[in-house]
């Protein structure tokens, strides 16, 4: 394999266009790395509601919550942003149960 050519290594790829549209500035990170955790605080919030419906309705203990998600996003870690590489940090994923 030619590594110059490979598309992980090519300077210009979605995931490096990507970048500078996000992070490529510290305000403009900044901003992303808030808004990541508003949308994983209010995850945490609906699932927090569903759990006391279920404690109301009696059924909790006799409820299996699965929990998982879709493959994890850059957030400019080598360079890239969203979902488009295989390293470590948008490979792994959380599974609850």
């Amino acid at each position: 394999m030619n590594w110059s050519t490979a598309i992980l290594f090519r300077p210009f790829n979605e995931g490096r266009s990507r970048w500078k549209w996000r992070f490529d500035k510290p305000d403009k990170h900044q901003t992303m790395m808030k808004n990541y955790y508003r949308m994983a605080t209010e995850v945490d919030t609906s699932v927090g509601t569903l759990l006391k419906e279920l404690e109301k309705q009696g059924v909790l203990n006799h409820t299996l919550i699965i929990f998982t998600t879709d493959n994890g996003n850059f957030h400019a870690e080598h360079g890239l942003a969203d979902k488009w590489y295989p390293h470590q940090e948008s490979i792994k994923v959380p599974l609850i149960i």
